[in-house]
């Protein structure tokens, strides 16, 4: 990470509509996405969690969203990997920028505030 920028953490959710499709093509796409991951400058991860019919994605990175989507998709196992698990969701991957959740708190535990102080 680049001292003095600022990692953010966006959460999304959507709501499943096959869950084991969805975990089928992620576990069929996750070399693709780890090896596209891993030459994105700023990225610092993402996970990705199931609820019943409840998805949430976590991606920290240093850098604007719209960035970091366009630089993953310009990988095109990557791309056929969002056609694909774009069935999987009621709503349309291409909303996914209206499904961010609004940080209602956060609370640094005391290894963050040693580090900012």
């Amino acid at each position: 990470m680049n001292a003095g920028r600022r990692v953010t953490r966006h959460v999304f959710m959507l709501q499943v509509k096959d869950a084991d499709l969805l975990r089928q093509l992620n576990e069929q796409y996750g070399p693709a996405l780890a090896r596209a991951a891993a030459g994105i400058p700023g990225l610092v991860g993402f996970e990705k969690y199931l609820l019943g019919d409840q998805y949430v994605e976590l991606i920290d990175l240093e850098g604007s969203f719209a960035d970091f989507a366009r630089q993953l998709a310009a990988d095109p196992e990557v791309r056929q990997f969002l056609r694909e698990v774009d069935a999987c969701f009621v709503q349309s991957l291409r909303d996914l920028p209206s499904r961010q959740l609004s940080l209602l708190q956060s609370v640094p535990g005391p290894t963050t505030a040693k580090e900012s102080g």
